[in-house]
């Protein structure tokens, strides 16, 4: 049977297909049953067969749709995509070891995704950030758009007893450190809501993926705090 060009967070094929460290930690801790919205990796193969259909044409380091409702055709009729019937963002998923620099566009956030100009022109934003080498895979992440509170990253190191916690708002950044949870210990109740479910988001992020230098882009949407992207 072939095999699908794209694959949802949490199947656990991530590593199998060659998606580069940031998509296999995302879909790593998603199987783990951590917080991670709904998505997929639409993967590099697909590019490949649009690119190979004139689905898209690339361009130098450039790629364009001709026909953006062709390119929605065939990825709900022939590719399978099922409708989600949601706004998404979809981004480039950096390839391990990736010199170059993302361009500012690489990531476009509430995406209609049964509007074909915008799934055509987020699609191609995201592969051009990726086409500027020939051997470069042209990942891209699709994931549910949440509503959020507040947003920001988290830097896990190797070392110490404290994680680093980055929140943007209003413009700016607020940095603090949050201490590391014991096996059965519970945040402070002195503490945000929102930072208390980030500490227990860091406490599961380190039981998957064990002791190392982790970075990722996280949003808490009054509920949940959900982890968006490893850096």
């Amino acid at each position: 049977m072939k095999k699908s060009p794209f694959i949802w967070l949490g199947a656990g094929r991530a590593k199998k297909r060659g998606v580069a460290r940031c998509g296999r930690q995302l879909d790593e801790v998603a199987r783990a049953g951590l917080p991670v919205p709904e998505g997929a990796i639409l993967l590099d193969e697909l590019f490949r067969i649009f690119l190979q259909e004139g689905v898209v044409e690339q361009i130098g380091d450039r790629v364009v749709v001709p026909d953006p409702i062709w390119l929605l055709e065939v990825l709900y009729r022939d590719v399978r995509f099922p409708r989600l019937g949601t706004t998404a963002d979809i981004r480039a998923i950096p390839p391990d070891g990736f010199d170059g620099r993302l361009l500012p566009d690489a990531v476009t956030r509430g995406v209609d995704l049964e509007d074909a100009d915008q799934v055509a022109g987020a699609l191609r934003k995201a592969w051009s950030s990726l086409a500027q080498e020939d051997d470069l895979r042209c990942d891209v992440l699709l994931m549910k758009q949440l509503l959020a509170e507040m947003t920001g990253s988290a830097l896990l190191s190797r070392d110490g007893d404290a994680d680093e916690i980055t929140v943007f708002s209003g413009g700016g950044e607020e940095m603090f450190s949050l201490p590391h949870l014991g096996r059965w210990q519970r945040p402070s109740p002195e503490l945000p809501p929102y930072a208390r479910r980030l500490q227990m988001l860091l406490r599961g992020v380190r039981r998957t993926l064990g002791k190392g230098d982790w970075g990722f882009d996280w949003v808490d949407d009054g509920e949940v705090c959900w982890i968006q992207l490893f850096n």
